[in-house]
């Protein structure tokens, strides 16, 4: 049974499988049925169809049913007859041939539709010509000379057309010839058809024949033969002769009714200057950004299609793609031409999409508008064209950037041409010739809220080789949509706002190198004084011309968001070049002032002075305690340890910052990335926090605008709280340091140039910084309770911090004493750290404290040929920070009451300006590489990289007074350390932003409980760049070294004015 079943199931299956049969396979007596997909007999006495899908009856059987395909009865005429035309009768035959000649048609039946006894021959008359089926005569569809539809010589044949060769125009070479990037091709399509479509639409204004002749000028560009010196007559030059005379003048608002009487398409505007037309306010529409009409808020561009030959394809909506040659989504499709809405779409095309693109499609555009007058009514608006391939003799005028007076604008345009230059000689095309760029520019009128002018399709073509493309080389496409206004305020605000600020630049740069010349003791101008005022210009320059473009791309950016008609835009894309080439040179110019700060910071001379005396024997009693200590048996000596601490403390504070460079850095990325803020800088109506898609487009000055007001407000952010909050209740870097310098007894001396810089009194009250612990707390007791003087330079003062304007004769003894100082160290370091000689040691000690001498000296006023005195800065002085009082006779020192003066030394009093290099330096990058993460992570780098420069050059430069170094393993582990940082923050950032791009892909729902991708990159990121802080507060040491000797190796230590904790 089982087997039984077994046959029962294959003959079923047999019998339900089809065999595939292809309808041309079928013999010429078989049709095929489409609902059995197979071939059938057809019935005795017919045939198959041509397309195999019925059948008929043969010549010698007539039908008498024919219900379907199957169902069809023939029978058999009589003798010497044959069927009728319509198969339904048989008629007697004229011949064996049964044929007419070849001017005659056949007739069959009579007028009332009776059969005639046999076949008639009729010949038709003058101007007709049989139908292919011989039933009829029809008149002759094309120009024909003579009695009948024949071409008989003289005439000729030509695409099809018999016409009289005198009528053409006469034949050359160069009407068949297109000049392209330096090739000159000779076109088949153009010798086939130029000339009898310029014969037809001259004499009978065939209107396919005259769209045919437009054509192939747009091919042309629009260049004039005859115009331009060896190209001699061309297809434009034919067009022009027919539309009008060489000296004939039309006005632009009557060429439509010229063209389109003549039946002759429009492509010129003649002697109308574009400036003109591209002012003209006859559109009638008021836009909006927020209307509910999509009339009103969207530009509805429509396009007259035109086939190469000639023929009308339709009219056609613009959002449907046919004017960009890139894939488009159906989102893109909808928004390309909302109104105020800035597009760009970039892409590259190779033989395999070139393919799927249609060849040869000309349009005429039109923007569509309802009409006031007629509700019901719907007008259409011409637009121009500029065709920047447009030649002429004198060169391009089109490609002359804001000079419209020059540019000469048209109508048509194409995409893509593979026909036109296909050469005789070869088989294939030997260019693509594609529309490289198409910009669609609206001008916005400024006083007239929600009006424009005509908008104005820039278009610029471009050729490759097939055989490039073959080679794998692709076609960049872009295709943009702006928005500009018609007075350009924003440009000419820039351009004033800046000149102004040119002219403030040199002035302020003369005032800072007077300044500079007078603290350096020059009295004459030199190579030194020129570069000093460059620099000075160039800093000036790049901090106010990139506020200024700045803040104006944030303020125009916000205006074109918020209003409900466009009034204020962002420069399009090709406007904004100028001020991103400023920003560029603004950027250079800052990395030059940079450049002459950071040397400014590392060769700055500093020098500690130590108070500290050796203390006679005995006199080391507390008398703060009951319990006496012991009283030593000698005099005490001077130790060095406390010179090292400062100078370690010195060291540490000089990349100090009010903000944190990588927080700032992670807290922009997390606006931008995390909470969409990147999306504020699309250049379209309204404030969207949402994910950026596809179809948002944004400018170089857009994402200038965003970046630089968010990095501004997190930066300020920071600094108002450390200010305020870390400065004034945690710890006080520099107040700190003020009070272990108090502690230690040591002051500052450091001269940032040779007669100017910054002194900080560290003197003890206490006469001594040496001390056991009982003496240590009762010292900073006595302090605590006011029962010893003010720790301030002048008697009961505070003050401890003074900038110092020095006089020349104390520079001369400075640099006899610092030279010999520093001679001694470069010994040292040229012997490699082996021991000098007994000589050179001792000089360099004597130096050092004969140095140590002269300042304690100088400070104490015990040199009468170097006084100082002690005041106030005048109001002016405080406020352009300058000193004008003459110190040829005597020095001055300054009070600073905020204490710290000091700190532009350091980076400290310099945030404002390292902020601004590190903003500007974010932009510069995102400018060139698009990305804001690229951006952050090159800016970090930079950073610290500068930043151990900074700390490096420093140490050094210390090095020079006093002889101490950092060991090379604690350099080694801490560059170490910041790389392996660095690593390990790309990879997360990379890994996490990939995972999030695969979320949004596969449109994945995130767990509400569970944080971002994006958020726990942005804490682990934070942790890695915190850690290398960490280890290198951990392995900052320092140590002292003696010949081969180690003398000391210490932590670091902090001292307040309450506490003194070792760490």
């Amino acid at each position: 049974m089982h087997f039984f079943f077994s046959l029962l199931t294959i003959f079923i299956s047999k019998s339900v499988s089809l065999t595939f049969v292809n309808p041309e396979s079928c013999a010429l007596d078989q049709y095929f049925d489409s609902s059995q997909l197979i071939c059938k007999q057809c019935p005795p006495g017919s045939r198959a169809t041509a397309d195999h899908q019925s059948c008929s009856c043969d010549e010698k059987h007539k039908k008498t049913q024919a219900d379907n395909q199957s169902k069809i009865e023939c029978t058999p005429c009589s003798e010497g007859q044959i069927a009728s035309v319509d198969g339904w009768g048989c008629i007697g035959q004229i011949s064996d041939t049964n044929t007419c000649q070849l001017n005659e048609a056949r007739s069959f039946r009579q007028t009332n539709g009776l059969l005639l006894p046999k076949v008639t021959c009729m010949p038709c008359v003058s101007g007709t010509h049989p139908r292919p089926d011989s039933t009829v005569c029809i008149p002759c569809d094309q120009i024909i000379y003579g009695s009948q539809c024949l071409c008989e010589p003289p005439n000729v044949k030509i695409d099809g057309i018999c016409v009289n060769p005198n009528d053409l125009v006469t034949d050359s070479p160069n009407l068949y010839i297109i000049h392209e990037n330096g090739l000159k091709i000779e076109t088949t399509f153009f010798r086939n058809h130029l000339r009898i479509a310029e014969y037809m639409c001259r004499k009978f204004q065939n209107q396919t024949a005259c769209q045919l002749l437009g054509n192939l000028c747009a091919l042309l560009h629009y260049k004039r033969g005859e115009k331009n010196r060896g190209y001699g007559r061309n297809a434009c030059d034919l067009f022009l002769r027919i539309t009008r005379d060489d000296n004939e003048i039309f006005v632009e608002w009557n060429l439509m009714l010229i063209f389109r009487s003549q039946g002759m398409p429009w492509l010129y505007y003649f002697h109308d200057s574009a400036e003109h037309i591209l002012s003209k306010s006859d559109i009638p529409v008021q836009y909006s950004f927020e209307s509910e009409n999509r009339n009103s808020s969207f530009l509805n561009f429509m396009l007259a299609a035109y086939s190469l030959t000639g023929e009308y394809l339709g009219m056609l909506p613009a959002t449907d793609g046919s004017l960009q040659l890139c894939m488009l989504t159906r989102s893109s499709r909808a928004f390309t031409f909302q109104v105020g809405k800035y597009y760009m779409q970039q892409c590259n095309i190779g033989t395999e999409l070139l393919k799927e693109l249609p060849d040869a499609v000309f349009f005429d555009v039109y923007l569509k508008y309802d009409s006031f007058e007629n509700v019901s009514a719907v007008e259409l608006y011409p637009v121009p064209v500029l065709n920047l391939n447009y030649e002429e003799e004198s060169g391009y005028p089109n490609k002359i950037a804001n000079a419209p007076w020059l540019w000469h604008l048209n109508r048509r345009i194409w995409l893509i041409d593979m026909s036109s230059t296909k050469e005789s000689s070869v088989e294939e095309n030997r260019l693509v010739r594609y529309a490289k760029r198409i910009s669609i520019q609206t001008t916005v009128q400024l006083y007239n809220d929600g009006k424009i002018v005509p908008p104005l399709f820039t278009i610029e073509y471009s050729s490759i080789s097939l055989e490039s493309l073959k080679n794998g080389k692709t076609m960049p496409i872009t295709f943009e949509v702006v928005y500009i206004d018609s007075e350009d305020n924003l440009s000419f605000f820039l351009k004033i706002t800046l000149t102004v600020s040119v002219v403030l630049c040199v002035v302020l740069a003369i005032f800072r190198s007077w300044t500079w010349a007078k603290q350096t003791g020059k009295r004459v101008l030199d190579f030194a004084a020129l570069i000093k005022f460059i620099v000075a210009f160039c800093s000036f320059a790049s901090t106010i011309v990139y506020c200024i473009i700045a803040a104006a791309s944030f303020y125009t950016l916000m205006i074109h968001k918020s209003k409900r008609h466009p009034h204020v835009l962002m420069p399009s894309f090709e406007g904004e070049k100028l001020w991103i080439l400023i920003l560029v040179v603004a950027f250079a110019f800052k990395v030059v002032d940079m450049v002459l700060f950071y040397i400014e910071q590392i060769t700055s001379e500093v020098f500690f002075i130590d108070w500290e005396k050796p203390r006679p024997a005995g006199s080391r009693k507390n008398e703060a305690s009951s319990s006496a200590s012991m009283i030593s048996s000698s005099a005490s000596t001077v130790s060095i340890w406390r010179l090292v601490i400062i100078a370690n403390e010195w060291n540490e504070i000089q990349t100090y910052r009010k903000s944190s460079h990588s927080f700032q850095l992670i807290v922009v990325l997390f606006f931008l990335k995390v909470l969409h803020f990147e999306s504020l800088a699309s250049v379209e109506p309204g404030f969207q926090l949402e994910q950026i898609s596809n179809e948002s487009c944004d400018t170089s000055l857009s994402r200038l605008a965003i970046v630089g007001s968010l990095y501004f407000i997190v930066w300020s952010v920071q600094c108002i709280f450390h200010v305020l909050i870390t400065e004034q209740c945690f710890w006080n870097q520099f107040r700190y340091f003020i009070d272990l310098c108090s502690v230690c007894n040591i002051s500052v001396l450091a001269l940032r140039y040779r007669l100017y810089g910054y002194y900080l009194h560290g003197r003890s009250v206490h006469g001594f910084a040496e001390a056991d612990m009982d003496e240590i707390h009762e010292m900073l007791r006595r302090e605590k309770e006011n029962l010893c003087e003010q720790r301030g330079l002048e008697p009961n003062s505070k003050n401890q911090i003074f900038t110092v304007c020095l006089q020349s004769q104390f520079r001369k003894q400075y640099d006899d004493i610092f030279d010999v100082l520093v001679t001694a160290v470069k010994t040292k370091r040229m012997h490699n750290g082996k021991s000098l000689s007994t000589i050179e040691d001792e000089q360099r000690v004597k130096a050092f404290y004969t140095m140590n001498k002269f300042l304690i000296n100088f400070i104490d006023h015990c040199i009468a040929d170097l006084p100082y005195l002690i005041k106030d800065k005048l109001f002016t002085e405080a406020l352009l920070n300058c000193e004008f009082q003459d110190t040829s006779n005597c020095s001055i020192f300054y009070r600073d009451p905020s204490e710290i003066a000091f700190s532009s030394l350091f980076f400290y009093g310099n945030e404002a300006k390292l902020m601004l290099f590190d903003l500007m330096l974010f932009t510069f990058v995102d400018m060139i590489a698009k990305n804001y993460t690229i951006a952050a992570f090159v800016a970090y780098i930079v950073t610290k990289s500068l930043k151990i420069v900074r700390k490096s050059g420093g140490r050094k430069n210390i090095a020079r007074t006093i002889v101490f170094i950092v060991p090379p393993l604690v350099k080694v582990v801490v560059v170490v350390v910041e790389i392996t940082s660095t690593c390990s923050s790309v990879f997360l950032l990379f890994f996490f932003d990939g995972q999030t791009q695969i979320a949004h892909a596969r449109r994945d729902q995130f767990d509400p409980g569970r944080p971002s991708p994006l958020v726990v990159f942005f804490v682990l990121a934070w942790i890695g760049m915190q850690k290398v802080q960490i280890v290198g507060q951990l392995l900052g040491r320092v140590e002292i070294v003696d010949g081969n000797k180690t003398v000391f190796r210490g932590d670091r230590l902090v001292v307040g004015s309450t506490q003194h904790d070792r760490h």
